[in-house]
């Protein structure tokens, strides 16, 4: 499974961010706490997740950045999985010891639990 997870994290670093319309919702990119954005379905928020990214690429490197599509069909991940997540992402780039900007879209099983330090977590979920 970490394969798996490492061929995704460098998927995203490889290919471009898609295409989206700028939106005026403003979010705290360095407030030390995890963000979580919920709504209905095809509201906008994955498009909302790369244009936070995008901004991000002003002043961080994409290797800085995590991005994992918790609906990419190579994945199989449970909450208990997480720690492969970050695992796999430290043996690809053991070097980058600065601030983790990280991004779950469509993450189901509810917050994180694990007290990150030097992490940003981002999170984003389907309101029923």
């Amino acid at each position: 499974m970490k394969e798996i997870i490492k061929t995704v994290i460098k998927d995203f670093h490889r290919s471009e961010l898609p295409g989206f319309k700028e939106r005026s919702l403003t979010v705290p990119l360095n407030s030390g706490k995890i963000i979580s954005l919920i709504g209905s379905r095809r509201t906008g928020k994955t498009f909302y997740l790369f244009q936070l990214i995008s901004k991000l690429l002003e002043t961080v490197n994409k290797e800085n950045i995590l991005y994992i599509n918790f609906e990419d069909e190579r994945l199989n991940l449970k909450s208990e999985d997480l720690r492969l997540i970050l695992d796999a992402y430290y043996e690809l780039y053991p070097e980058n010891k600065d601030t983790l900007y990280i991004f779950f879209d469509v993450f189901r099983n509810g917050i994180i639990q694990t007290p990150y330090k030097l992490f940003k977590i981002f999170q984003i979920g389907k309101s029923l």
